[in-house]
C-alpha cells in the first residue's frame, strides 16, 4: 500500500490523526514509539491549512471514513483521539459553509450530530462528556446557521438555543457569544433593528476576547446604524475594533465561526 511504504520510507514524519489512532488500536503503541515524530511544521490534526474550502466537505468525510468512526461509535469508551479528530472535523464543516449548499451541509451536520449524540450515551469521564458538549454545541450552532439559510426560521431558532444552553452548561463563553451573534444576525436580516443591538450587547456580555466578540460589536454597529444612532455605531465599531487588535491573522479565516480581519 502506497500510505505504508511512504511512513515506512519516512517521507511522512507524522500521520494524520486518524491513521495515528488507527496505528495505535493495531500495535498498542503510540507513533513516537513507532518512529514518527512531531516538528514545528507538522502539528498531527489534518493538514487544514493545505485544503481549500471547497474542498472541506470531502476532507471532512475523509476523516471520518479514515477513522472508521462507525465501528468507534459501538465502543462504550472515547479516547483522546476520536475527540481530536472529532474536534477536526467539526472545524472542517464550518470551513466548508462558505461553499457548500446549505442543504448539502445541513444533511452533513445532522448525521453527524446524532453519531456524536450515540458518543453521549456512552461511558464517559466529566472532560470527555465536556468536550463532546462542546463538539455537539458547535455543530448545533452551524446547523442553526444554514437552517436559517434554508428559510427553516423555526428549525434555526430552536438550533440556536440549543448551542447556546450547551454552551452554557460547560461555561464556554465563545459558544454562547456566538449563539447571540446568530440571534443578532436573524432580527438584523428580518429588519428588527432594536433587537439587534439587544441581542449583541448580551452577547458581549458573555463572549469575553474572541472572534464572537468582534462579530457582536459589527452587529451592535449595524443596528444601530438602522436606527439613525450613528455616534453609538462608531463607538461599537471602535470597541470591535480594538478587540480584534489583540488578536493574530486567523489561519483559517474561512471558518464561519473565526472573524476574518479582512472584514
Amino acid at each position: 500500500m502506497e500510505r505504508i511504504r511512504r511512513w515506512e520510507a519516512g517521507e511522512v514524519r507524522w500521520p494524520r490523526t486518524p491513521y495515528r489512532l488507527a496505528l495505535t488500536q493495531l500495535t498498542g503503541l503510540q507513533p513516537e514509539a513507532l518512529g514518527f515524530s512531531q516538528n514545528r511544521s507538522t502539528s498531527g490534526l489534518i493538514e487544514a491549512s493545505a485544503i481549500l474550502p471547497m474542498d472541506a466537505l470531502r476532507a471532512e468525510a475523509d476523516l471520518y471514513g479514515t477513522m472508521e468512526l462507525a465501528q468507534q461509535l459501538q465502543a462504550s469508551d472515547v479516547g483522546t483521539g476520536t475527540l481530536e479528530a472529532l474536534a477536526e472535523a467539526v472545524d472542517l464543516l464550518c470551513r466548508a459553509y462558505p461553499v457548500v449548499p446549505a442543504a448539502t451541509l445541513r444533511d452533513r451536520t445532522q448525521k453527524r450530530l446524532a453519531q456524536v449524540n450515540r458518543l453521549l450515551s456512552g461511558r464517559l469521564t466529566l472532560d470527555q462528556h465536556r468536550e463532546l458538549l462542546v463538539i455537539t454545541g458547535w455543530l448545533t450552532a452551524l446547523l442553526g446557521c444554514v437552517h436559517y439559510d434554508l428559510g427553516e426560521r423555526e428549525e434555526a431558532e430552536t438550533a440556536r438555543r440549543a448551542a447556546f444552553e450547551m454552551g452554557r452548561q460547560v461555561g464556554h463563553s465563545e459558544l454562547m457569544g456566538w449563539a447571540h451573534e446568530m440571534s443578532a444576525w436573524f432580527a438584523l436580516v428580518e429588519g428588527r433593528y432594536e433587537d439587534v443591538v439587544t441581542a449583541a450587547r448580551m452577547g458581549q456580555a458573555v463572549a469575553g476576547q474572541s472572534s464572537a466578540m468582534v462579530q457582536l460589536t459589527l452587529q451592535e454597529a449595524r443596528g444601530l446604524a438602522r436606527i439613525g444612532d450613528r455616534r453609538e455605531a462608531d463607538r461599537a465599531l471602535t470597541r470591535g475594533a480594538e478587540v480584534l487588535g489583540r488578536f493574530a491573522i486567523p489561519e483559517h479565516p474561512d471558518h464561519h465561526f473565526v472573524f476574518d480581519h479582512a472584514k
